[in-house]
């Protein structure tokens, strides 16, 4: 466990892009983000490559987190906000 906490949410690294429509909605995705990365490694800050109208140079990636987000899956979500949530609501 890493004892981290949440004090922000994730943005795309530049402007999304609308992808393909589907019957019900549109898909945005920023252009590279479903590739995967080689070595995530949580907390590294990356930087874009070009920067667009938002002027975001720097982010973090999701991706980062691909191994901590499937150990949570794998062990039912039973830590983080989510189980803080399901204790207070209970």
């Amino acid at each position: 466990r890493s004892g981290y906490i949440i004090i922000s949410m994730f943005f795309d690294s530049e402007d999304a892009k609308i992808e393909q429509e589907s019957k019900h909605s549109f898909e945005s995705i920023a252009p590279g983000a479903r590739e995967a990365l080689v070595d995530p490694t949580p907390g590294r800050i990356s930087s874009v490559a070009t920067m667009d109208r938002s002027g975001r140079s720097k982010f973090q990636d999701e991706r980062e987190y691909k191994f901590q987000c499937g150990d949570r899956a794998r062990n039912g979500y039973n830590s983080g906000m989510g189980e803080i949530f399901r204790k207070v609501s209970a």
